[in-house]
């Protein structure tokens, strides 16, 4: 039996925000404890020759031919690979309900999946949450009043080892930039009127471009006569996705449902502006070095994003966004966990 195993699984999708929570609390709990983990075969390459892996098959799906531990991290509410047992110590991070909110017209959907979670809660000893509006969410739809739980949050992403290099593609000038997975909850037509409103500027948009969201995306620019000034440019590399944060005029993520939103953090990083929705969990993580939108109303949003950038100091947004940054680190988040696993 071995003492920890971490269900790694979601690696496979490196470049998702579940891809990204699993590479740097790998990189972060294996420089401080030895554990083991459960990983897709195509993340292989990623570990060191000395780390135990455990390769996910479909039978373990159904529960059968798990490796068994003392103490399993299941790192994502929704992993398919979960330990239905009380014979160890069974520790479930929730990232959101998305399933729920992305769903509410289906309630057959909803309900399974209420009680698909509702299961995995009789074997948890120990939930744990990535953000305040997550947690609060979550007792919405599920009594965790006997169940310990601890909120921790992400840390930045970034990977910093790679010279920052830009994207291979045409363009010049001024340019606002997005990034996520390409998903109707991004809401990323929403920065759209901003585009039209302001000639000089140009929006990059990096992410999967091979989603129907994405599709949709292309039309719509074509629709209001900007996609000249559009730009999908699909998955970027770290470097890539340096120079981006580091040449924009301002980040936005204009999200409807997040769990964390570690783009964010990125983005302040480079001391950019930061535009965000004021919804879920986006404020909490903005903190001050942040700017909500509070409706996406055209005429607002152009007055927020002007009345911003004419006033924008630069010293005094590095002081908020360096503040707020030290309220995350991966490296105390790794150390909470492992407090856990004892």
């Amino acid at each position: 039996m071995h003492n920890i195993i971490i269900d790694l699984e979601r690696l496979k999708d490196f470049h998702s925000g579940l891809g990204q929570f699993s590479h740097h609390l790998y990189k972060n709990i294996s420089a401080m404890t030895k554990a083991s983990y459960l990983i897709d075969r195509s993340s292989a390459d990623l570990f060191s020759k000395d780390d135990t892996l455990f390769y996910t098959n479909p039978l373990q799906k159904l529960g059968l031919f798990l490796p068994k531990a003392k103490v399993w991290h299941s790192t994502h509410q929704d992993s398919s690979y979960f330990p239905y047992s009380k014979k160890q110590k069974t520790i479930l991070t929730v990232h959101d309900l998305n399933y729920i909110h992305q769903r509410v017209h289906r309630k057959n959907k909803v309900e399974s999946y209420m009680k698909y979670i509702e299961k995995k809660l009789k074997y948890t000893d120990v939930l744990t949450f990535i953000s305040e509006s997550t947690k609060k969410d979550f007792e919405k739809y599920f009594d965790i009043s006997n169940i310990e739980n601890h909120i921790i949050y992400n840390g930045l992403t970034l990977d910093l080892s790679s010279e920052p290099k830009k994207p291979d593609f045409n363009f010049e000038g001024d340019f606002l930039f997005t990034i996520s997975k390409l998903l109707p909850k991004k809401n990323i037509h929403a920065i759209y009127p901003l585009i039209e409103a302001n000639p000089d500027l140009k929006l990059i948009i990096a992410g999967d471009n091979s989603t129907g969201y994405a599709s949709e995306l292309v039309e719509r620019a074509k629709e209001l006569g900007i996609s000249d000034r559009v730009f999908l440019i699909g998955k970027v590399s770290e470097g890539e996705k340096s120079w981006l944060y580091e040449n924009c005029k301002a980040f936005f993520m204009t999200s409807l449902l997040e769990g964390f939103g570690l783009p964010v953090l990125e983005a302040q990083y480079f001391n950019k502006p930061v535009f965000i929705s004021n919804k879920t969990s986006l404020p909490e993580i903005g903190g001050d070095a942040a700017i909500a939108f509070e409706s996406f109303d055209s005429d607002s949003m152009q007055n927020l994003y002007k009345s911003t950038m004419e006033t924008f100091d630069a010293s005094t947004w590095e002081a908020k966004c360096r503040e707020n940054l030290n309220r995350f680190s991966w490296e105390l988040s790794a150390q909470k966990y492992i407090e856990l696993y004892k």
